[in-house]
């Protein structure tokens, strides 16, 4: 291997920086890619580097697993049970430390990043239309030392082989031998505010969903988020909700990040001024330009509220919906239930059996999966489900991302009283944009 041209003191060419030309979706992975396209273009994306991913596949000839990984992609290409050979592979990776090679080139990119950092997975499979992985591989924030990077960078590789992904891979019909494993590091943004924002949803407008502190908070559906839909012309604002956003992730002085319970009254003021909002959709328009279609963007303010983008991926399921009409005599007798609004994350209808996630028995095909939340790592299990209805997240979170592809109807509830109530087995329910109706039916 060469040296890197931007990165003259990294002892591997597989260390690239983001300003590096030969940063490709085929070498970094989609997401590093991505940033590496809107720094070239000026938009505000933090410094870093990427370890592209023929590293993690040097890190498993350095662990003696090539052969193991290989029996694993044969045993889950043929249908088999795969689960003991997946662990397998887990502990042999986690055994082995990265190697001296890979260690000696972070060490070297990294001095010419101020700490702390962020360590996120760019696998080749991330970010794409029909199979977006989207909070399946692992995030680290608040990474401080040479030692810390080399472990997360690890914890990244080694999430490639976990359950989850090889279950969602199996689900979207993707390759596991496509998902080898790049890493993108940059600085961290000790974030004031962040969130999501959609380039165009199926009215025309910008979606826009945002809370306090770090975006781990949407992204993972621990709040109910501020929400905004903005005209994508002069970016004014067209309709805005208040969220409910009692919790806010920060970075740790230590190390990590940590959580901190919001008082009341801040869990219910707006994270962002208008002002700031429309410089946002501002970046959101132009980051749809320079790729050429509909993006699903992260952003962060900082506490010089300097707006940073930290992640660019396509936008799946941005489509019109044809309604059936109140006078369809089902919709018509499921108008005399129940109505909840809450905010759309993917447009859609369905008819279907509401189900209570670890409440309401197996889920069947078609069912109307009612939650609190969906933890990371579940967000596999809105596959096979015919609606998704959760009270907390946004129309960016995961799961939300999760429920685009395919699409999948899915709004978010604004109160736990109302999934209590949804819950109950026996009941039906039909999503319309940002309505659910529904009556109790006997089994």
């Amino acid at each position: 291997m060469t040296r890197s041209p931007s990165w003259p003191d990294a002892p591997l060419a597989v260390i690239l920086s983001l300003d590096d030309p030969g940063c490709t979706a085929a070498v970094v992975g989609p997401k590093a890619a991505a940033l590496a396209r809107l720094r070239k273009a000026g938009l505000p994306v933090p410094d870093g580097f990427a370890l592209a991913a023929p590293a993690s596949e040097a890190q498993l000839r350095e662990a003696r697993v090539a052969q193991q990984v290989e029996r694993l992609f044969e045993i889950v290409n043929s249908g088999g049970e795969w689960r003991r050979q997946a662990i397998a592979v887990r502990a042999s990776l986690s055994r082995t430390p990265v190697s001296l090679e890979i260690a000696d080139a972070l060490r070297a990119a990294s001095r010419r990043l101020r700490p702390p950092l962020a360590v996120r997975s760019s696998a080749l499979v991330e970010d794409g239309v029909s199979a977006t992985f989207a909070g399946l591989f692992t995030t680290f924030l608040g990474v401080l030392n040479i030692d810390d990077l080399a472990t997360a960078v690890s914890a990244c590789w080694l999430s490639r082989f976990s359950d989850v992904v090889i279950r969602y891979a199996i689900g979207r019909g993707v390759d596991l031998r496509r998902t080898s494993m790049a890493v993108v590091v940059q600085e961290a943004i000790d974030a004031r505010s962040a969130g999501s924002a959609m380039s165009i949803d199926p009215t025309g407008a910008i979606i826009v969903n945002g809370a306090w502190g770090l975006g781990r908070a949407v992204a993972e559906g621990q709040v109910v988020p501020d929400w905004w839909r903005v005209d994508r012309g002069d970016f004014t604002v067209l309709e805005r909700r208040g969220g409910t956003k009692p919790l806010a992730a920060r970075l740790d002085p230590r190390g990590g990040e940590v959580w901190r319970r919001q008082t009341q009254r801040r869990s219910t003021a707006i994270c962002l001024d208008d002002r700031t909002l429309q410089r946002l959709a501002a970046l959101v328009v132009e980051t749809e330009r320079i790729f050429g279609s509909p993006r699903e963007v992260e952003w962060a303010l900082d506490g010089r509220k300097r707006l940073w983008l930290v992640q660019a991926r396509p936008l799946t399921a941005v489509r019109t919906v044809e309604q059936i009409p109140d006078s369809d005599p089902i919709v018509a007798w499921l108008l005399g239930g129940s109505v909840l609004e809450g905010q759309p994350t993917s447009p859609g209808q369905v008819l279907g059996r509401a189900r209570h996630l670890g409440r309401s028995g197996p889920m069947r095909p078609g069912d109307v999966l009612i939650a609190a939340s969906l933890p990371p790592g579940m967000t596999a299990v809105v596959a096979g489900v015919g609606g998704l209805v959760l009270e907390a997240g946004g129309s960016t979170s995961q799961p939300s991302s999760a429920s685009r592809a395919p699409p999948t109807p899915s709004p978010t509830a604004p109160t736990s009283s109302w999934t209590e109530r949804l819950g109950a087995p026996g009941t039906v329910w039909r999503t319309v944009h940002e309505r659910l109706t529904g009556r109790r039916v006997s089994s």
